[in-house]
């Protein structure tokens, strides 16, 4: 029981706040998630001009050239292309985290009619032979202009939240009450994006008609709408971890057989766990290292040379560290109602006489999205006894004075903390004693 009282002392909580703000982050992959990210956003003059035959829709223009009718396939796309950090297939709330939108349209035009694969446009239509008299009136047909609007609306849904952000750039940024959401999520839970709306194309064609005395002009529009919708879903990683203290089940153990073992539950994968005994370093374990990673959109019907970055992950070899995937929801074991993709068995040892007494042992765990964790316990390493001598056969009192008062009767006894406990419970039992003396004596 004492050992018990002294872990929840004043002294205790001091010592592992003390040791908690002498410990250095560990590294982490701020870097390479930095890079990434912004080369990505970077993309913006290479987004609006990216048709994606996977996404897109098709529609027939219809222009009326004198009494012939040419029909022209005009197709337009919009592709969510993915978030501007994607790691390992996950993505993860950050401030500047948005969502990268590809636009683009493959067109019909004017052709010349002798087969050559010209189009009868404001640069070669006008000084054409007959080939762009495309009605046959002796006078040249040509297209002036063609143009696309896009209107588009991009709805963003996680969990119960959601939001509609009108795309008026390739880039959007996702709305923050959805990034504040996502700060929870399991590793598994998905970011729903759809892009939806339509590219209006627009056509100028100047059907030139001979009036008896030469070709005069005549500018007419022709527009039609093609539909868009595109959805994609990527799994989040949530910022929060939970750890519990395996080995040793009490605050105190052999120091002979010195254990710090740990799972932890975790919504991100973690990049590196560093332990520390007494603010200081013993070990360090790097579970995974990164490469940035450039997507062929040509499997998505894109473009090749659209150079869409993701980080992937090589496991490394870290000892004492086991892995696993699985959704976990601890709900007695906390008071949030939060789950966990990712579950670590960790395993530290230390030793040596040079340990006996209370040491504060600490672990810092940083996750794969550069996010830092930190657990602190005072822990006590002791010798076993028997009689008046230790383990190593010396006399108890020839041990340091401190050992020596530790393990003392007076010690265990006059603890303040054991003292205040003790008197709290008998403190009921003594004033039922007075109340039935008083009853004794006046009767």
């Amino acid at each position: 029981m004492s050992g018990i009282f002294r872990f929840l002392s004043l002294r205790s909580i001091f010592l592992i706040i003390f040791v908690a703000n002498a410990i250095s982050f560990s590294i982490d992959p701020s870097s390479e998630i930095s890079a990434v990210s912004s080369h990505n956003l970077a993309l913006s003059s290479s987004l609006s001009n990216s048709f994606f035959n996977s996404s897109s829709s098709s529609v027939i223009m219809s222009i009326l050239l004198g009494s012939r009718s040419i029909q022209l396939n005009q197709s337009a796309s919009g592709y969510v292309l993915g978030p501007s950090l994607l790691l390992d297939n996950l993505t993860h709330s950050r401030s500047d985290l948005s969502i990268l939108i590809a636009t683009g349209t493959n067109l019909g035009h004017l052709s010349a009619s002798d087969g050559s694969g010209k189009i009868c446009d404001a640069g070669y239509g006008p000084t054409a032979g007959v080939e762009c008299d495309l009605d046959l009136d002796s006078c040249l047909e040509y297209e002036t202009s063609s143009s696309v609007n896009y209107s588009l609306n991009l709805s963003l849904t996680f969990r119960n939240v959601s939001r509609i952000v009108p795309v008026n750039s390739p880039i959007v940024l996702v709305p923050p009450e959805l990034l504040s959401e996502m700060e929870t999520s399991s590793g598994l839970e998905p970011l729903i994006v759809n892009l939806s709306g339509n590219a209006t194309i627009i056509y100028e064609v100047n059907d030139r008609e001979f009036d008896g005395l030469g070709c005069n002009n005549n500018l007419e529009l022709y527009s039609v709408s093609v539909p868009i919708n595109s959805t994609r879903n990527f799994s989040v990683a949530g910022r929060q971890k939970l750890v519990f203290l395996l080995s040793p089940i009490l605050p105190e153990q052999w120091y002979r057989n010195n254990r710090f073992d740990l799972v932890v539950l975790s919504q991100s994968p973690l990049y590196n766990i560093d332990n520390y005994v007494n603010g200081n370093l013993s070990q360090r374990r790097t579970l995974r290292s990164f490469d940035a990673v450039s997507q062929n959109q040509s499997d998505a019907g894109g473009p090749s040379n659209l150079d869409y970055q993701i980080l992937w992950s090589h496991p490394t070899e870290a000892t004492g560290v086991a892995e696993f995937e699985n959704l976990t929801l601890p709900i007695p074991l906390e008071r949030q109602n939060y789950s966990y993709s990712f579950i670590y068995h960790v395993n530290f040892s230390y030793g040596g006489p040079g340990y006996l007494g209370p040491n504060v042992l600490s672990v810092n765990l940083t996750d794969s999205f550069a996010d830092n964790f930190s657990f602190s316990r005072l822990i006590y390493s002791r010798m076993l006894s028997y009689g008046n001598n230790s383990d190593d056969g010396r006399s108890i009192l020839q041990k340091d004075q401190y050992l020596l008062r530790e393990n003392s009767i007076d010690s265990y006894f006059g603890n303040t903390e054991f003292l205040a406990s003790s008197f709290l419970y008998l403190l009921p039992l003594g004033f039922i004693l007075v109340v039935f003396l008083l009853r004794a004596i006046r009767k």
